[in-house]
């Protein structure tokens, strides 16, 4: 087996790795939003809650929204990547880039689970950054 084929069977891999990640992240917060937006508007309609982005469960759906998205810009990213696009990559580091930065913050207090995350996280960058060159404008 060639050196060539061992590159494309590794970066068919992490491909993979990388739309199984983003497929399932981008539908639990898919859930999850579903979940915030159906019970603001329940407990709205109650008068137990002051309108639906008025508390945590706001946050809860706006960061689930932005989740989405950036999960959303990684699929799209590694999709024009696997064509040759090197603009797939931009769009893959800002998804994953924010994500990163996002898994750093809710880990600062020490949560192991959360930063081990935006290691592998940062792990995958470095592997598509390595696939540049080979990249056409």
């Amino acid at each position: 087996m060639s050196a060539q084929n061992k590159k494309s069977g590794a970066f068919k891999t992490m491909t993979i790795l990388s739309y199984i990640g983003n497929v399932i992240c981008a539908l639990l917060c898919m859930v999850l939003l579903i979940a915030c937006v159906t019970n603001g508007t329940s407990m709205e309609k109650s008068g137990m809650f002051d309108g639906l982005f008025a508390g945590l469960l706001g946050v809860f759906a706006i960061m689930s929204a932005l989740v989405i998205v950036m999960c959303w810009l990684c699929i799209i990213g590694i999709t024009k990547m696997k064509k040759g696009i090197r603009r797939g990559f931009i769009l893959y580091l800002i998804g994953n880039g924010l994500w990163v930065i996002l898994l750093i913050y809710s880990g600062r207090d020490g949560g192991l689970t959360a930063l081990l995350g935006a290691l592998v996280s940062i792990g995958f960058i470095a592997y598509y950054a390595m696939k540049i060159p080979k990249l056409s404008k």
